[in-house]
């Protein structure tokens, strides 16, 4: 939930409490009058509950804006922003009855978007300048060999958007998770050769991570962050994904399997912290 404290400092007091396990309130922002907060609510990433609402600070009342996957603010005078499929957009809003009229449009393409954290890039000044990061600024990596002393070996397959990897039992493939536009998937590389092969095909929206090979090198565990579930595939792609777990929490990875591939040891995040399953 959401906390309220004086500008001055003191002890933070309870504003707002989720109403089930795994929902988190964030992303505050208040509105121009200075007495209403309007702020994100959700639980998975693109979960059906998923939405904006508005604090009344004096009567502690809260209202429904807009159905949207993604945190908001106020794009000055009179228009609710927020993103959906990438897009920043804007939609008007009647700022006495917080209701949405017309239709969205949008004005900028390809903005930068945590989706588990439900958080937009971009601001807006009080006179409607905007600034955003755009999503193609996110950095590129590289495969790259290291001998244990730090000294580079050479390099596998061309930069690409890479935020995590696993290499093979038999050292001789890597899987990596490969940001896209809209979500991200695990590719297989083939480490002699440097060439990848897509592993994953996600909708739009979906975030596959976390790839861990099974002991054996014939599965890869691997988890869909955008509505908590962890699957398993075979490593060759000759079978369909395996849902073993799904729960309330959106954030959970595969950390480990056990020698005989039996289990996994899942990293879950309850609340701010998290815990080993």
């Amino acid at each position: 939930g959401l906390f309220l404290v004086s500008s001055s400092g003191g002890t933070p007091t309870p504003l707002t409490q989720p109403g089930k396990e795994g929902m988190t309130h964030r992303l505050p922002h208040f509105l121009p009058d200075g007495d209403r907060l309007l702020f994100f609510s959700g639980n998975a990433p693109t979960d059906e509950g998923n939405s904006l609402l508005a604090i009344d600070l004096r009567t502690k009342a809260i209202t429904t804006v807009a159905q949207e996957n993604s945190g908001a603010q106020l794009a000055p005078p009179s228009h609710l922003a927020f993103i959906r499929d990438g897009n920043l957009m804007v939609q008007p809003i009647d700022l006495s009855s917080l209701k949405t009229t017309g239709e969205a449009v949008p004005i900028a393409e390809g903005v930068t978007f945590n989706q588990n954290r439900w958080a937009g890039q971009f601001t807006f000044s009080a006179t409607g300048l905007l600034v955003f990061q755009a999503g193609q600024s996110r950095q590129l990596g590289r495969l790259t060999w290291f001998d244990l002393e730090g000294k580079s070996l050479g390099v596998v397959g061309e930069p690409a958007p890479i935020i995590g990897m696993s290499i093979s039992p038999d050292g001789k493939r890597a899987a990596a998770q490969l940001l896209n536009p809209s979500g991200s998937d695990i590719w297989i590389y083939d480490l002699a050769r440097g060439l990848p092969t897509r592993f994953t095909f996600a909708k739009t929206g979906t975030f596959y991570s976390a790839p861990l090979w099974s002991p054996n090198g014939r599965e890869i565990a691997f988890a869909n962050s955008s509505i908590g579930e962890i699957l398993v595939k075979a490593a060759d792609g000759s079978s369909s994904d395996r849902v073993v777990y799904t729960g309330p929490s959106a954030n959970r990875e595969p950390d480990s399997w056990s020698p005989d591939g039996s289990l996994l040891s899942v990293r879950m995040q309850s609340g701010t912290s998290y815990d080993e399953w």
